[in-house]
């Protein structure tokens, strides 16, 4: 089986790719760009090359780029490049030129491809639709409120949740007593660890940094590692300030892979994402399911909706619905005891069971068998 895999958002298809080779399929990606720089490479953003990533050093043989938009005759050299594969699998916009490979495809949608474009009326959001009609499946990664209100307004009814690959060989249980001893101040006993990158609006951090002033009122032997990174960063800081907590917390910058699992594994318990009026929008972000990974309490919003598509009947975090509940859910989040011991293993259980490369590859490959077989 050949399948070549076009696009690569947060490397989610390159991760994807090296799970399926491990299972035996000819799994190729093409990396697309726009443009190229005077020297005529290509122009990758970031979150769409490996090396940025640190994955890898050099591409392997079965990773090429693709320009989207050659000078002549596009189509005919989409079908030139993709002519030897089984199936296409293209992620975010790459179906509305895939549609015209003459391949079965797969479209899977990465955000706001499907929860923005797709249900809008535009030209864009018409070849999106009919992309998505002429597919032979429709995966979604980002799962918030209003990706499945899209899926529900669109109404072609094979709309399949795939979980992104998170590596478990980096986020996994341990212990980072060195780090925890350089972290901890006299007097401090307990950590909590904010991931999220400061956008209020998606993440709602400033919802949790005026609950965590409250809370540190009563809890002076608890710190807060919070993220030096994201749009409101500076106001974070300011923010922490004029609640009187900045000696209580701690801000940390970018980190890599290694050192953000370093930084779930040191502290006592994660939070998530909150909402609270503009602050912060129903969905459900890859560090919770990281922190699942490492064995950590974790303690966020998550919609109700969204818990049983995600999890089922099985709740292995501390759900919050309002700003009045983060304090009553840290405090049973850091007791320790059986209940939380209980939440910790359904969280590595359900971590080990839907987002290793293995698994996810597994799913992809039993997709794609049986779009050939029918």
């Amino acid at each position: 089986m050949m399948v070549a895999h076009v696009g690569n958002l947060c490397n989610a298809a390159f991760n994807n790719c090296l799970a399926l080779r491990a299972l035996g399929v000819e799994a190729d990606l093409f990396i697309t760009y726009l443009n190229e720089d005077m020297d005529g490479k290509p122009i990758i953003p970031p979150t769409e090359n490996p090396q940025k990533a640190g994955q890898i050093c050099d591409w392997p043989e079965w990773v090429r780029t693709w320009r989207l938009r050659p000078k002549s005759k596009p189509f005919l050299e989409q079908r030139r490049l993709l002519r030897k594969y089984d199936l296409i699998h293209g992620y975010t916009l790459s179906p509305v030129f895939l549609q015209f490979a003459g391949k079965r495809t797969i479209s899977h949608c990465t955000g706001s491809d499907l929860r923005e474009t797709a249900v809008s009326s535009g030209m864009m959001g018409r070849l999106l639709r009919r992309a998505y009609k002429r597919s032979s499946a429709l995966l979604y990664t980002d799962c918030d409120a209003w990706t499945l209100e899209a899926i529900e307004k669109l109404s072609f009814g094979n709309f399949r949740f795939i979980h992104t690959i998170v590596n478990l060989g980096i986020y996994h249980p341990g212990e980072e007593q060195e780090l925890r001893t350089k972290l901890l101040r006299p007097g401090e006993e307990k950590l909590i660890f904010a991931p999220a990158r400061q956008d209020w609006h998606s993440k709602g951090n400033d919802v949790f940094l005026q609950a965590f002033s409250s809370f540190a009122l009563h809890h002076p032997e608890v710190r807060l590692i919070a993220r030096d990174w994201g749009e409101d960063a500076g106001r974070a800081k300011s923010l922490t300030r004029e609640l009187g907590i900045a000696e209580k917390v701690l801000f940390v910058g970018e980190l890599d892979p290694e050192e953000m699992a370093k930084y779930y594994r040191v502290a006592d318990v994660v939070v998530g994402f909150f909402i609270d009026g503009e602050s912060g929008y129903p969905h459900f972000p890859l560090i919770i399911q990281e922190s699942l990974a490492c064995g950590k309490p974790t303690v966020t919003y998550c919609d109700s909706r969204l818990c049983q598509h995600i999890f089922d009947d099985q709740h292995p975090y501390w759900r919050v619905e309002g700003k009045e509940e983060i304090q009553t859910q840290l405090e049973m989040a850091l007791a320790g005891g059986e209940e939380v011991e209980n939440r910790i293993r359904l969280g590595l259980a359900w971590a080990e069971n839907r987002l290793s490369a293995k698994k996810i590859g597994q799913v992809l490959s039993g997709i794609y068998q049986e779009i050939i077989n029918s």
